[in-house]
């Protein structure tokens, strides 16, 4: 969906036709399925799961493409099989020139980050016992978890990794490291 939109200045016949595909199989979809939001105990406490993928290089003019998924679940997820609902989610293209796949994995971790610490916020908000501290206190109350398939990137944030030669995917590894540092605080 996200490439047929980038494609509309220089759509072709062909390009209209999967459009009208796409529609036709969202309009089925919408008819088909109600999306049913999953009961979370009461008792156990809440966390926000936030997964991200992206990418390289796979669009049109060797565009990048990046997706993220932010849910709430229990805590009880890291050890079991729980419900978890989605709060959040987008797949979109990368709006920088990336070069590499850690690149491209690295802003799409930056970016679903910054969904899951907003997610947090909200939840933090709608929890009426918390006391009425600094927002950034408030979140580190609810749990979160950033899920990635890139050894790489992980192996960076956990200062494992080589150091990297593009300075604007050392500063998202660096944003997502201290992230990391400030959750241990």
């Amino acid at each position: 969906m996200s490439e047929l939109q980038q494609k509309t200045p220089t759509a072709t016949v062909a390009d209209l036709g999967r459009a009208n595909f796409v529609l036709k199989q969202a309009r089925l979809g919408v008819e088909g399925s109600l999306v049913r939001f999953k009961k979370l105990p009461n008792d156990e406490p809440w966390m926000v799961v936030a997964f991200h993928d992206a990418s390289f290089g796979g669009r049109t003019n060797n565009g990048s493409q990046q997706g993220y998924v932010v849910a709430i679940s229990t805590t009880k997820a890291l050890e079991e099989s729980r419900p978890m609902n989605a709060v959040d989610w987008s797949s979109s293209k990368i709006h920088r020139v990336v070069r590499s796949t850690l690149a491209a994995e690295a802003a799409a971790a930056s970016h679903c980050h910054d969904r899951a610490v907003y997610a947090r916020a909200m939840l933090s908000e709608l929890d009426i016992k918390t006391s009425k501290e600094s927002w950034t206190t408030e979140i580190k109350k609810i749990p979160c978890v950033q899920v990635s398939d890139c050894r790489s990137l992980v192996d960076h944030c956990a200062k494992t990794g080589g150091s990297v030669s593009e300075k604007r995917v050392a500063l998202d590894i660096a944003d997502l490291r201290a992230a990391v540092e400030h959750e241990k605080d």
